[in-house]
């Protein structure tokens, strides 16, 4: 019993409907052996996944953002898709296409690359470790890199997206960040040490696309540590703000959020 109430909450903390799946695949194949077990849950998540969560979300007015990676945007990590955490209110939705495509369209050999969003369904239920995102209103999206060639590189130089930071020596309001804070780098993490090559941070593309997004109206707050802010040349932009110290640090991703 316990290890069952263990593998439901983290399949819920994880995926939000995970859980709720697993209780009823447990109690329609309770007979079957593990493993015949396995394959049911799976078959179960997915159809889930791809066709009852959906169907869900449009009553709370959530929309999934692109599974694939198109001409304008795409995800970092497949691994977003599967866990359903892809989910925005329709406003941002729109707002978040509407910005890919004007960004792609100025610059062809660019997208936007987006991490975590949100869960379709209930708002009550946490996004861990998002404190904002069970609201349907914000979304992480990663810089935009480029190689030691300098040929532009779609994605994020971590596996997740998170975890690789533009900066590895923090700075002094980081520094006392990370003592009031001691998770304030905790994603670091995320990355699992494990980094997909030299990516280097393109700069004038990346502070093209916060100006883009932050040109959309219904953008609230824009998330990014202040010494990236001033160095990519965003100190007069009043949306951009600093995320506070009991938040994650971000400078290995930006945060849009929106009203």
């Amino acid at each position: 019993m316990f290890r069952r109430i263990i593998v439901f909450l983290l399949l819920t903390l994880l995926t939000q409907f995970g859980g709720v799946v697993y209780l009823i695949n447990g109690y329609l194949f309770k007979k079957w052996n593990f493993l015949n077990r396995i394959f049911s849950f799976a078959l179960l998540y997915t159809l889930s996944l791809l066709i009852i969560v959906p169907l869900l979300a449009k009553i709370v007015d959530r929309v999934p953002l692109p599974a694939h990676n198109s001409e304008y945007i795409g995800p970092a990590n497949y691994m977003t898709i599967a866990l359903g955490r892809n989910y925005v209110k329709s406003d941002l939705y729109e707002l978040i296409i509407n910005a890919a495509v004007k960004f792609g369209d100025k610059h062809p050999d660019a997208k936007i690359t987006y991490l975590d969003a949100g869960f379709a369904l209930s708002r009550y239920i946490p996004m861990y470790p998002h404190k904002s995102h069970n609201s349907g209103k914000s979304l992480d999206l990663a810089f935009i890199y480029k190689n030691e060639e300098g040929a532009i590189i779609h994605g994020s130089p971590s596996w997740t997206g998170y975890g690789i930071f533009t900066k590895e020596k923090l700075t002094k309001r980081q520094q006392k960040c990370l003592k009031e804070n001691g998770l304030y780098d905790f994603t670091k993490y995320f990355g699992l040490g494990i980094g997909k090559g030299e990516y280097k941070l393109e700069g004038r593309l990346t502070q093209d696309l916060i100006k883009t997004i932050h040109r959309e109206a219904k953008v609230n707050k824009i998330f990014i540590e202040p010494y990236l802010k001033a160095s990519l040349g965003l100190s007069k932009f009043r949306k951009i703000k600093f995320q506070g110290c009991d938040a994650v640090r971000h400078d290995d991703h930006f945060h849009i959020e929106i009203e």
